[in-house]
């Protein structure tokens, strides 16, 4: 009914209006039709929807009216029958009790039946000596242990009881352990004290005991370890085939003997003795292990056990042992390949680990505290990381810098990674010889190459961490750093007098003697990656560039010297290392990653409860906002990567942080060029009378070079020019090649706003004065930047365009001036547009009301 409703509604608006009658007609049928809606909805009719739901609520509620009732009744039928149950209870439960226990019993000893039947295989294949019947035999009574146990893990103390079949079966794996021994005897393998292989090595070796070899490594591998720490008290490794411990168990008796107890070898200070001895383990059995997995082991399907990865990762497993051990992370060094078998007596009776018995650990706390020996621990343990993977050695398999990644560990390197990188920072920047300058085409100092070195090795011993957490908080310390360095040179840099700075410079010189000698013992930090400021006797000469510009701001004032530009080059050359690096595929990661971004943009709350200060967020946001909104010049800066495509990713606020500095730096420098400009301009601009004296030659002049070639530089002019030239000179000579671009760009802006406004504007011209202008612009302020760009006339566009209405004829000057005024007083601007006689002339920027202002400035001379 609604859709006939709404349908005659819609051809009606669509239909042409006709008689008010018959619209006010419609217009009643259409209410009415609504009244009736609206009565079929109040009193339910059969026809309306609401009334279909209101039947479906009535009927099941009377349904569940029923259902309860039932429940009811049910609930008193069975109190009812209570009664009469509970004797029937009190008789079957023992019964259905005592049931369950014979099931058990029954099949505890149906459990022990089976296992006298696998024990009986075992003992078989024993007495004919089948070898792989054996092993068989031996997998499948394990395997059933473990099933069981997985089945209903109550059975182990049942398992546990039958310990004469136990005994059977792992003194026939001694067995094999033995044969399997015997036969690594007579291959001389593993090779522990290193002799000369070429006389008894490799030669000794044939195919057939290599054959045999691979064999019995394929044929124990099998064994699951899991199944087999069911039964022992001191679990093996499950990451270690069965038969590497049995090779490696020889490897770590020799090396506990050494590096463990009281044994002169074991010293904490020499952390690269135990290391180097699994080097050179893994380095005199490479070749047997290599060609075994290559000859013998890599065409089976049976096995993806390597013989070499297994035991490269067996003596690491050493000394992340070691490691542990020494650093207090375990009170306990555990013996990992001790294969003497020892039956669980209980279901408590198991050890996460074999322990050693030898307790204390005194050395643990010593290793902390020392900050010498525990540098000299985090260089090894990073040098043998990149050992290992010259090695080949697996990425995803533990190595010995995983234990840096331990919090306690890896907050106490943090600590002496910050400490460290900021005393080097120190002495970097409080050598004179850092301010020098060794790169003349980017003007680069020598303490920017020396903090890039400091920033490389602070990252690059952070990039042989697993840990992606670790090495995002090591970037976060290259964030303090970069901004430690910030503070230190701008403070240098903002220093009034040059004096002040030489004292500091001596103080800091001394201060850096004594902590130089007291930091030496933590020089291995960063011995591979960085130098030290007095490691030469020979420091490169300062450029002769800066002691001429010195010379030059004598007459200027303090507060632009060399240190000044010296830092400004700094600031930049460091700012443009931040962008290469931000899109380096390393940092990229922790700016794609969310977790780590929030922890590099936000702070991180751990680096604050270890006591390392982390970057303050906020307050870079502030400042980096603050510049930007008071340094609108220069925003060619921050735009400039733009078309490189380059993004600022973890150095972002950074960034952000030297572009505005870059600014403020480079608007005080050009302020202060300005100053000296206009103080020596003030005799050429303000000469009224030198741009008002007549001409020898009746009329305006015009553009032929016979009434010019009498004309010369302005002699009021001489110093503004010199002026300027020089501080293009110096400037460009001394300052980076982008950052003097902004300059000199910025200085011909406000240099032609300066003579537009106060020179020209200021001042009424003649023929000959405004001929004047022209010359000294054309022959002597555009050349100065035709240097550095092939047109400088654009920069000027105020003056240049001023200097083309100045020189015209007078009646073209007259024309032009009744031609702008009709247009811009005509209503139909279209027809009589004012710019296009000034496009004609070559006026392209000045507005009509400007020409006209520049034409009322040329007098009349009778």
């Amino acid at each position: 009914m609604s859709l006939e409703l709404y349908t005659k509604r819609l051809n009606e608006i669509v239909r042409p209006s006709g008689d008010v009658k018959e619209q006010l007609l419609s217009a009643i049928k259409d209410i009415e039709a609504k009244i009736e809606y609206l009565k079929e909805i109040i009193f339910l009719s059969e026809n309306c929807e609401i009334s279909h739901f209101c039947h479906a609520s009535e009927d099941l509620k009377v349904r569940m009216e029923k259902l309860f009732e039932g429940v009811s009744k049910n609930q008193e039928q069975m109190m009812g029958l209570l009664p009469k149950v509970s004797p029937l209870h009190d008789v079957a439960y023992p019964v259905i009790q005592e049931c369950e226990a014979l099931t058990k019993q029954l099949r505890i000893l149906e459990f022990a039946e089976h296992l006298s039947f696998l024990e009986s295989g075992v003992l078989s294949a024993r007495i004919i000596n089948d070898k792989d019947t054996l092993i068989g035999s031996i997998k499948q009574y394990f395997s059933f242990l473990n099933t069981q146990l997985s089945t209903d893990p109550d059975i182990l103390p049942s398992i546990l009881e039958q310990s004469q079949q136990h005994e059977t079966c792992l003194d026939s794996l001694s067995y094999l352990m033995t044969d399997f021994e015997c036969l690594l005897k007579k291959l001389n393998f593993p090779v522990i004290i290193s002799e000369v292989l070429e006389e008894r090595g490799l030669q000794t070796w044939c195919d057939d005991d290599l054959q045999l070899f691979s064999n019995d490594f394929q044929a124990l591998s099998t064994f699951d370890i899991s199944h087999l720490n069911i039964l022992i008290s001191k679990p093996l490794l499950v990451d270690i085939c069965f038969p590497m411990h049995i090779i490696l168990a020889p490897m770590e008796k020799r090396f506990r003997y050494h590096f463990f107890g009281s044994q002169k070898t074991n010293r904490i200070d020499m952390p690269e003795w135990y290391m180097s001895q699994v080097l050179q383990w893994i380095r005199t059995n490479d070749y047997f292990v290599t060609v075994v997995d290559r000859d013998f082991i890599s065409d089976k399907d049976n096995t993806p056990v390597s013989v070499r990865l297994q035991l490269m990762r067996g003596l690491v497993t050493l000394l992340l042992d070691k490691l542990h051990y020494d650093l207090g992370l375990s009170a306990f060094m555990p013996v990992r390949f001790g294969c003497q078998f020892q039956m669980r007596r209980s279901n408590s009776e198991i050890e996460s680990c074999p322990m050693d018995s030898n307790p204390g650990n005194s050395s643990s706390s010593e290793l902390l505290e020392n900050a010498q020996n525990f540098s000299h621990l985090i260089d090894v343990i990073l040098q043998t990381d990149a050992k290992l993977t010259q090695l080949a050695y697996p990425n995803d398999y533990p190595k010995p810098s995983d234990v840096l990644s331990h919090p306690k560990v890896f907050s106490r390197w943090l600590l002496l990674e910050q400490c460290l990188a900021s005393d080097r920072l120190k002495l970097v920047l409080g050598n004179f010889s850092s301010w020098s300058v060794v790169d003349e085409t980017e003007k680069r100092p020598q303490c920017v190459d020396d903090f890039i070195a400091l920033l490389h090795a602070v990252g690059f011993r952070s990039r042989q961490l697993s840990d992606k957490i670790s090495r995002a908080r090591f970037v976060q310390i290259q964030l303090n750093l970069i901004r430690e360095f910030f503070n230190y040179i701008v403070l240098s840099a903002r220093r009034k007098f040059e004096n002040d700075d030489l004292n500091d410079l001596g103080q800091s010189k001394n201060k850096s003697e004594v902590s130089n000698a007291k930091t030496t013992m933590f020089g291995s930090l960063f011995s591979a990656r960085s130098r030290s400021p007095d490691a030469s006797s020979e420091t490169k000469k300062i450029s002769i560039i800066n002691q001429l510009f010195n010379c030059f701001v004598d007459g200027i004032g303090q507060q632009l010297s060399s240190r000044w530009i010296i830092v400004l080059n700094a600031i930049k050359c460091l700012h443009d290392v931040m962008l290469e690096w931000a899109n380096d595929q390393y940092y990229v990661t922790f700016w794609e990653d969310l977790s780590t971004r929030a922890l590099l943009q936000f702070g991180d709350p751990w680096l604050i409860d270890i006591g390392l200060c982390p970057l303050v967020t906020d307050r870079i946001v502030k400042e980096s906002e603050q510049n930007e909104h008071e340094n609108e010049t220069f925003d060619e800066l921050h735009s400039s990567n733009t078309y490189l495509g380059l993004h600022g990713g973890v150095f972002t606020q950074m960034l952000r942080l030297y572009d505005g500095e870059i600014k403020n730096m480079l608007k005080e420098t050009v302020d202060l060029t300005l100053t000296d400009l206009k103080s020596k301009s003030l005799v050429y601009v303000y000469a009224t009378d030198h741009w008002l004296r007549a001409s020898s030659v009746s009329g305006y002049l015009s553009n032929t070079k016979s009434e010019l070639s009498n004309l010369m530089m302005s002699t009021n002019a001489s110093a503004f020019f010199l002026a300027l030239r020089d501080w293009l000179y110096h400037l460009s000579e001394s300052l980076h090649p982008k950052l003097f671009t902004h300059i000199w760009k910025e200085i011909a802006s406000q240099l032609d706003d300066y003579l537009y406004n106060e020179l020209i504007l200021s001042n009424r011209f003649s023929p000959l004065g405004a001929a004047q202008l022209r010359f000294d612009l054309t022959n002597y302020l555009y050349p100065m930047f035709s240097l550095y760009t092939e047109r400088p006339e654009p920069y000027f566009f105020q003056i240049r365009d001023a200097c083309v209405l100045l020189n015209l004829l007078r009646g073209t000057a007259e024309l032009l001036k009744e031609t702008i005024i009709e247009s811009v007083n005509s209503q139909q601007k279209h027809d009589n547009d004012p710019l296009g006689p000034l496009l004609e002339l070559g006026v392209y920027r000045l507005t009509p009301e400007e020409a006209l202002r520049i034409l009322s400035l040329r007098a009349v001379l009778e």
